[in-house]
């Protein structure tokens, strides 16, 4: 069951950010760590530490994310992007991989 938030809990949660966020350039067998935060409606972030789901979207030879969000490039080559998901929110960051 979803946590119910009221204006005195104080700050509520308003999406997900991914980092890095910019586009990436990878080389085979290179490794790139994410990190997921929650966003705040006030402004601020804290780190998502659990519950964050992990997926590759892009060729499947060409890399794979850990459960920990640590993706790695495979033998292919293109563009793709990482997808982090947690409860309603998803954040995700493209970039380039290749041989």
């Amino acid at each position: 069951m979803a946590r119910q938030f009221r204006a005195s809990d104080g700050p509520q949660p308003s999406g997900l950010s991914l980092s890095p966020d910019a586009p990436a350039v990878l080389a085979r067998g290179e490794a790139l760590q994410f990190a997921a935060e929650v966003r705040y409606n006030d402004g601020s972030v804290a780190p998502a530490t659990t519950g964050v789901a992990w997926t590759w979207e892009g060729d499947a030879e060409a890399g794979t994310v850990s459960a920990a969000g640590l993706f790695t490039a495979g033998a292919g080559a293109g563009t793709g992007q990482v997808v982090a998901a947690l409860g309603e929110w998803t954040a995700t960051s493209a970039f380039a991989y290749g041989p």
